[in-house]
Parts: C-alpha cells; sequence; structure tokens
C-alpha cells in the first residue's frame, strides 16, 4: 500500500472560509493524491502555547473555556460577580487582580486576598463586612483557579479548600470531522471528532508545543471499507471541554501520513 504525508498549515488556509489560524480549512491543490484514501496516521502537531490561564472565553487570543468570573455574596447583598480580566497570572498578580475585582463589588467594606506562606491556599479576609465565594457547582468559573471548591459560608475570612489552580491549558485536541469524524469518544460529550492531542507539559507560555507520534497503531484511523477524499480539510483547535481556542497570529501545522486503498482489477 503506498501512502504520502499531507501537510496542513494555517498559513495556506483559504482566507474566505476560515475564521482563524486555529478553525481554518485547507482545499489542497493536490487533487489526484488525496482521493481513496484508506487510512490515515497522525504523523505531529505543532502549536503554540498561547492560551491564557485565566481566561474570559470571549474567543479572543488565549481563550477557551471561561474560568474569570467569581460569584460572591456579600451579607445582606444580592449576589455579585467579581471579574478578573483576562491574561497570563502569576500568583502575586492573581491576588492583586482578586482584590479589585471583588473590592468594586462589595458595598459595605473591603477584601484583603493573601497566601499562607505554609499550606499555599488563598485566604480572603473581610473588613467591616462578610461574604461567601460560590463554588464552580454553584456559579463561579474562577472557583477552581483560586481553589474554592465547595461554597463557603458567609464570614470574615473563607480560607480556600484547595491550592490555586495557574497551570492555564495544559493540553489541546485537534479536532477535524473531514478526517477524523467520530474518531473519539468523550466523556460527557459521546463521538466527537479529535483526531489527536498535544500535551503542554514542560511547553513554556509563549513557546512552541511539539508532537510526534511514537505509536502508529494508537494515532492511526481507519476508513474500514470505505476510502476518503482528503482535497478539502478543516482543522479546528479544542480544549479538553471542547471550547474553541485561538492563536491569534500565530500558526499551527499538522502532519498526516496518508495509506491508499488498494485498487483491484
Amino acid at each position: 500500500m503506498s501512502e504520502k504525508l499531507i501537510i496542513i498549515s494555517s498559513e495556506d488556509r483559504d482566507a474566505s472560509e476560515s475564521n482563524t489560524n486555529s478553525d481554518f480549512i485547507v482545499n489542497l491543490k493536490e487533487r489526484y493524491n488525496t482521493q481513496n484514501i484508506a487510512r490515515v496516521l497522525v504523523k505531529s502537531i505543532q502549536v503554540p502555547n498561547v492560551f491564557y490561564n485565566v481566561r474570559s472565553g470571549s474567543g479572543a487570543p488565549g481563550s477557551g473555556t471561561q474560568n474569570n468570573t467569581l460569584l460572591i455574596q456579600e451579607n445582606g447583598q444580592p449576589d455579585a460577580t467579581a471579574t478578573i480580566p483576562e491574561g497570563q497570572y502569576t500568583t502575586t498578580t492573581l491576588l492583586t487582580a482578586l482584590d479589585t475585582a471583588i473590592n468594586a463589588q462589595l458595598v459595605g467594606g473591603t477584601v484583603a486576598t493573601t497566601q499562607n506562606a505554609l499550606t499555599q491556599k488563598l485566604t480572603f479576609t473581610f473588613t467591616s463586612t462578610t461574604a461567601k465565594i460560590y463554588s464552580n457547582a454553584d456559579g463561579s468559573t474562577a472557583a477552581d483557579l483560586v481553589g474554592i471548591g465547595t461554597s463557603s459560608a458567609i464570614a470574615a475570612s473563607v480560607v480556600a479548600d484547595s491550592l490555586p489552580n495557574l497551570s492555564g491549558v495544559n493540553k489541546v485536541f485537534v479536532h477535524s470531522q473531514d478526517v477524523a469524524l467520530s474518531h473519539a469518544i468523550d466523556g460527557d460529550s459521546g463521538l466527537i471528532s479529535a483526531m489527536d492531542s498535544l500535551s503542554f507539559h514542560n511547553v513554556a507560555f509563549g513557546a512552541m508545543g511539539y508532537m510526534q507520534n511514537p505509536d502508529a497503531e494508537l494515532a492511526l484511523i481507519d476508513y474500514s471499507s470505505k476510502s476518503i477524499n482528503l482535497s478539502r480539510i478543516r482543522i479546528v483547535l479544542r480544549d479538553n471541554l471542547g471550547a474553541k481556542l485561538d492563536i491569534g497570529t500565530s500558526k499551527m501545522i499538522v502532519v498526516l501520513k496518508v495509506f491508499y486503498a488498494m485498487e483491484t482489477d
């Protein structure tokens, strides 16, 4: 069975049909050798790590699943939403941003957010007022970010259950309905079109992530008895929850090794 490599780059995207450099369509100029394909092997993926650890989910570069709002309730006041501006944070800059966002919503007092030197957990200390902070399940998209696992009681001091999580987007998934329709099974979505993933373990923010597949069997997409045509391929980059990721003006590349169906007389 003969084979060839297909190199899919966002630089080759069809501008009239594409949305971004990570949600794009490539119409391959080679037509003959993109037909009668029986199997595809994902050889490599190259994607930049430009995804903020605090995200608004707005669709802008660095976006994805939202994690920048804390739902709070000050004693005697209705629920209010404290919004942390989207960006790449350290613990120090996050503490400042939390104070600014929460104080903007408080009516009767102020808050000071600190990190315990031993436990590394965050403490929200309210002055001249008391308040509660809701968990992710109860409406705070940033609860996991700051370590709030369970909605707190209304108190003058709220201590997070867990450590703050500023790891950001740890893994990205390359989807293509043209290449990998129903190829993967997601825990809460069922069949999805993910053809492979790339881990950002040890890939610094702003650096280029690269994956080369060493396991041919796991990376193989088999079209069984029906060969397909891959002259037109759409690529969409998503996070683990399925939200689209935008790489802005950065570029991404996917390399496929295609195997042709045997022709019979």
